[in-house]
């Protein structure tokens, strides 16, 4: 691959987190890339299009068992040396366009599934022809929402039970352990690159989302504010889990079942049983943050000395005691084979 660095481009990356409207803010970019490109922000089509999902699955090390990489090298067709071809023969046209001086890529799983140094020196090898100037965008949410919003993503995926919603080993996985992920990215990308907003922060009056997700890329005012913009993979409330999650067992023996079914049955649960719920007691979110504690407060001191807080304090949405859901198991296995029935022959 040519090794030759482009002077002058300046490349953004946004590496989510995972839950922190990632999804809605890529369909914004993606609906608004002829102004961006208009104004020197180039966000390619190449990569993934909307989402730039090659980014992670080339910068994973061989040995790694990855569901993303897997679909890609599925859909695409080829084994994975191909798809590192591929992706490095993506850049070099990138590299070669002209019209840009900043390039702007998005990818939550950047935070998910990379976890090494590493790792991170082979994507910041591949970006090597388009430029050397990098700014890591990443946008934070206290780690027990997290924690919960993505439970609803992998059972989307297939997970086929809700617990454990909450990760219980010794150690905290670094998908959770924000100082030491944001210490990882300026190690290999520099000391100054990584800026920080939180997800949270959304609520105030002053600031939305797309401002927060441009500040932190260093694109502010840069997108247009849709009309009520739809959201975009919302959580399910806890029955719609436990539905889901029948079906995903009840369905994954079936070889007529693929992803245009599991398609077509969580829209319908986004629709029936969307708007998400609690999914843990008080106590143990609680329990969890005291873990995050250390983390949070040193992120805070680093990237955001100006702050009291890393994020608020409030658990009022927990119960005291686990919540069941409103439908009994019999009702959960009816609704779960019903949709099931409905869906597969109409796909």
């Amino acid at each position: 691959m040519n090794q030759t660095t482009r002077p002058g481009a300046d490349i953004t990356l946004c590496i989510g987190l995972e839950k922190t409207g990632t999804t809605t803010l890529q369909g914004l970019c993606d609906a608004q890339r002829k102004a961006l490109m208009a104004q020197g922000i180039l966000y390619p089509a190449l990569l993934g299009r909307r989402n730039h999902i090659f980014l992670a699955a080339y910068a994973q090390d061989d040995d790694k068992t990855c569901n993303v990489r897997q679909a890609i090298l599925a859909k695409q067709g080829v084994d994975a040396p191909e798809l590192r071809r591929m992706t490095e023969r993506q850049v070099e046209t990138i590299a070669a366009r002209a019209g840009y001086s900043r390039l702007l890529l998005s990818n939550e799983h950047l935070h998910s599934r990379i976890t090494h140094p590493g790792e991170l020196e082979r994507l910041k090898r591949l970006l090597a022809p388009v430029g050397s100037r990098f700014r890591i965008a990443v946008v934070l949410r206290r780690q027990d929402r997290v924690a919960e919003s993505s439970l609803s993503t992998q059972m989307k995926g297939g997970r086929p039970n809700i617990e454990p919603v909450l990760p219980a080993g010794a150690e905290l996985p670094l998908f959770y352990r924000y100082y030491d992920l944001l210490d990882m990215y300026e190690e290999v990308f520099g000391q100054g690159s990584v800026h920080v907003a939180i997800y949270e922060d959304q609520e105030r009056e002053d600031t939305d989302l797309v401002s927060l997700f441009e500040d932190a890329a260093g694109i502010p005012g840069a997108l247009s504010r849709p009309q009520d913009a739809p959201r975009r993979n919302p959580a399910l409330s806890r029955d719609g889990l436990r539905i889901l999650g029948r079906i995903n067992r009840l369905a994954r023996d079936d070889a007529r079942f693929d992803d245009a079914h599991r398609r077509a049955i969580v829209s319908e649960l986004e629709q029936s049983h969307g708007g998400g719920s609690a999914l843990v007691t008080r106590r143990q979110a609680e329990t969890f943050l005291e873990r995050c504690a250390e983390q949070n407060e040193k992120v805070r001191a680093r990237w955001l000395p100006d702050r009291a807080r890393l994020f608020d304090l409030d658990l009022t949405r927990y119960p005291d005691l686990p919540e069941a859901g409103g439908m009994d198991e019999a009702e959960v296995q009816a609704q779960a084979e019903a949709l099931l029935q409905a869906i597969l022959p109409a796909v």
